[in-house]
């Protein structure tokens, strides 16, 4: 969780109520400066699995709030090991501004196989259309980190 700064103001508060006994009455202002959750976040899981066939299936979970216009908010997700890189599919979101879990599964056609360790990455893609129509694609969050690929039966 990251941490704020106390403000001169915070501070010289914390002081005066530790030297005058007003300790108990601490807890309210210093909720006061406690950062709110990111509106839009996504996380990987640790672990992936993979089959026998190739298929690779991540997960994690994501909050989005709805976007300000209208479009389509996608999780797309990727492996890597090397200079190698595989797409492992997408799938719709939903922005109510809870926490959900998201699973994508595809074939990894350019990365090794089987279990073992590769990096993963997740994304929260906004697609908005503009005046002709085309989809434009905002990023809303993303994440990457080591998991591991455990072999699914």
């Amino acid at each position: 969780m990251p941490t704020r700064m106390l403000t001169f103001k915070a501070f010289r508060l914390a002081a005066t109520a530790s030297t005058v006994g007003l300790v108990p009455l601490l807890p309210a202002p210093m909720a006061a400066l406690a950062a709110p959750p990111p509106a839009n976040s996504v996380g990987v899981d640790r672990s992936g699995w993979v089959d026998a066939e190739g298929a690779v299936t991540l997960s994690g979970s994501y909050r989005c709030s709805a976007p300000a216009k209208p479009g389509s908010v996608f999780v797309g997700s990727n492996i890597r090991q090397g200079l190698q890189s595989s797409g492992v599919g997408g799938s719709t979101a939903v922005c109510d501004g809870k926490a959900h879990r998201w699973r994508n599964t595809g074939h990894a056609n350019q990365t090794p196989r089987g279990p073992g360790g590769v990096q993963a990455d997740a994304s929260l893609l906004w697609l908005e259309r503009n005046r002709q129509g085309i989809p434009v694609p905002h990023v809303l969050a993303t994440t990457e980190r080591d998991i591991t690929l455990v072999a699914r039966p």
